[in-house]
């Protein structure tokens, strides 16, 4: 490629920073609750094999970095009239959140850490062999 199509395809020093640094960035947020019986109790997070565990309905710190995979957990919307094909109408997020604003990463691990203690207690007293809790 030439010099134009090689800047286009590599990425700046300051575009790689300006991403690293917005990913960095820490949010105060609540979930929303379940919509339905069928959603899970907490919300899931997975971003390149680094997962977050979050409690709904209460606020948390959260890295953007999450809450860039919460907006992306969708799921499609058809509508179905009969004799007709269905219609996708649009989709609609798996893990809905309000932002209350920035948070420090000081808060995100502080608040990590205690949840990680609770859950290790958890396990320690029920054991963890997945849906039974026995």
């Amino acid at each position: 490629p030439n010099e134009d199509q090689a800047a286009a395809l590599w990425p700046t020093l300051e575009h790689i920073i300006t991403v690293n640094a917005k990913a960095m960035k820490v949010f105060r947020v609540t979930f929303a609750a379940k919509s339905s019986p069928n959603d899970p109790d907490e919300v899931v997070l997975c971003v390149v094999g680094e997962r977050l565990v979050v409690q709904r309905e209460q606020s948390v710190c959260v890295p953007y970095k999450f809450l860039e995979a919460a907006e992306n957990s969708t799921y499609p919307i058809f509508t179905q009239q009969p004799g007709k094909a269905r219609k996708f109408t649009g989709r609609v997020r798996c893990y809905p959140f309000m932002v209350h604003g920035e948070a420090t990463m000081e808060e995100f691990i502080s608040q990590r850490a205690a949840g990680t203690k609770a859950t290790r207690e958890m396990v320690e007293k029920f054991g963890n062999d997945g849906e039974t809790g026995s």
